[in-house]
């Protein structure tokens, strides 16, 4: 299995009260899998990236990710597999508002040791053409498809977006769930994405819905259709 969690918890402290942002969770998910993470506000989703992705560390539990343990390994080499295995994309872009596209995603290329080449990414991700354009030249759409570049770019094995379609209307939203797909296509990246959105589930391998840090549904989806297909 490429990815396991074993009896993970993950709690903060407010004041006097203890808070389980993940409680005694497991999960398994097979290589080059897209999964879609769902839940309210508060039910552990971010957290749950931010574990996989070796932002944040589990209170207790096992996180292994190919072999490796990543409650087990010390903070350098959680930043190496950090730079060598994720990729994030996030809501709000995160690009640099002083730096052109080919330079936003340059910025990734430059902390990999394996990276795909800048002209071929933003070519996958249709933005060759505005290479030399300013974040605030960019439609929304445009901004996403520049910040899913730079995380492509470092050839990561596991990409992770936290509600990567949450800011755009519904035909930028439609764009970048069949770039997604053409990315674990191509690539064969794992693919985790966190959503509100009920509808993008059906193009997910998996389904993990969580509440209150615990999951409550972790299904194979037998029902998965293409992204194209995704409406609500």
């Amino acid at each position: 299995m490429f990815i396991q969690l074993k009896n993970v918890n993950k709690k903060y402290t407010n004041g006097k009260n203890v808070i389980f942002s993940l409680n005694n969770l497991n999960l398994e998910v097979k290589k080059g899998e897209i999964v879609t993470v769902l839940g309210p506000s508060g039910s552990g989703k971010s957290t749950l990236l931010n574990l996989i992705g070796g932002i944040d560390r589990a209170d207790n539990g096992d996180i292994v990710i190919e072999n490796t343990n990543l409650t087990k390994i010390s903070d350098k080499e959680l930043t190496k597999y950090r730079r060598d295995k994720i990729g994030f994309i996030f809501q709000f872009y995160n690009l640099i508002p002083n730096l052109n596209v080919y330079e936003n995603v340059e910025v990734s290329t430059n902390i990999s040791k394996n990276a795909i080449s800048i002209e071929k990414v933003l070519k996958d991700v249709d933005m060759f053409d505005k290479k030399e354009k300013f974040p605030q030249e960019l439609s929304g759409g445009e901004q996403q498809r520049v910040s899913i570049a730079r995380a492509l770019a470092k050839n990561p094995e596991i990409l992770l977006c936290d509600e990567p379609t949450g800011a755009l209307d519904y035909k930028n939203a439609k764009e970048i769930l069949n770039l997604l797909e053409k990315i674990n296509k191509e690539y064969n990246t794992t693919i985790f994405i966190v959503t509100h959105n009920n509808a993008i589930s059906s193009m997910a391998d998996r389904i993990v819905r969580l509440r209150s840090g615990e999951i409550v549904e972790d299904k194979i989806n037998t029902a998965k259709i293409p992204a194209e297909g995704v409406e609500w």
